[in-house]
């Protein structure tokens, strides 16, 4: 998706902008690498995860409710977050017809340069 949407972003206003593209995903994948240890920090924090047992080791004895707790923010809570992507990926209208379109396009233009 990021290739062909450097192609439309080419054909729209005349260059090429890959490094924009790439650094904005880098941005992207660093702000939600920090987000989601946020999101981990506080949903433990919510459970009272007992941390400091867990960070001295040997055998931890959780609670019945923190251990379900626990189930509960690792699985149904980041699939109701990945349900976000779909989302968010509806303004997305590059379709294989209109990319081929701009392909030829930019071959046309790239023949008479």
């Amino acid at each position: 998706m990021m290739a062909d949407a450097t192609d439309e972003h080419e054909h729209r206003f005349g260059v090429r902008r890959e490094a924009l593209f790439f650094s904005g995903l880098t941005l992207a994948v660093k702000a939600a690498s920090g987000l989601g240890g946020f999101v981990a920090g506080v949903a433990l924090d919510v459970i009272r995860f007992p941390s400091a047992a867990a960070s001295a080791g040997g055998d931890l004895q959780l609670a019945p409710e923190v251990f379900r707790n626990l189930g509960l923010i690792s699985g149904p809570l980041p699939a109701v977050i990945t349900l976000i992507a779909p989302i968010i990926l509806v303004g997305y209208t590059l379709s294989r017809t209109r990319h081929a379109d701009i392909l030829r396009d930019l071959d046309t233009r790239r023949d008479h340069v």
